[in-house]
């Protein structure tokens, strides 16, 4: 959707991907706005949205440190996306475990350059049925972990 006073109404408008889902708008001023998608695309209008111009990621940017993001969608069912960043190359792991601290499964196990990376976890892959709840993920590289929570919801 469109709005050309800065969101008090909106049109329907084509973008070129129709698999698109916003995430989050922003109008600078009255022409002025930015879309981010899901995907990590970003969209910026201006002339009251006759103009939409996309913004390609700039992947060769190497982050600063080492982070883990929080999981999206969260809760989810049956799969979410979960980001991180590595500022060395080194061994990598990224797993997920019950509340108890059992593994359920290993997303990433290999050596990584540095770099901003995104793996998804689907319940559909996973060699054992998972019941709603929550559950830990764990990325370990170096001397940096991070542990974060994750809802199941069925």
């Amino acid at each position: 959707y469109f709005s050309s006073d800065t969101g008090r109404t909106w049109t329907e408008h084509k973008i070129y991907d129709g698999s698109l889902r916003g995430r989050d708008l922003v109008f600078t001023d009255e022409n002025h706005g930015w879309l981010l998608c899901d995907n990590g695309k970003v969209f910026y209008t201006s002339n009251n949205g006759e103009i939409i111009t996309g913004i390609e990621k700039d992947e060769k940017v190497l982050p600063g440190g080492y982070s883990l993001d929080q999981n999206y969608p969260n809760p989810f069912n049956p799969s979410t996306r979960i980001d991180y960043s590595i500022k060395n190359e080194g061994g990598v792991t990224l797993a997920i475990y019950d509340i108890e601290g059992n593994e359920i499964t290993r997303l990433v196990d290999e050596e990584k350059a540095p770099g901003n990376y995104s793996v998804y976890f689907d319940l559909n892959s996973v060699a054992h049925k998972i019941s709603s709840g929550i559950y830990l993920y764990t990325l370990r590289t170096g001397n940096f972990s991070k542990t974060k929570k994750m809802v199941v919801l069925k």
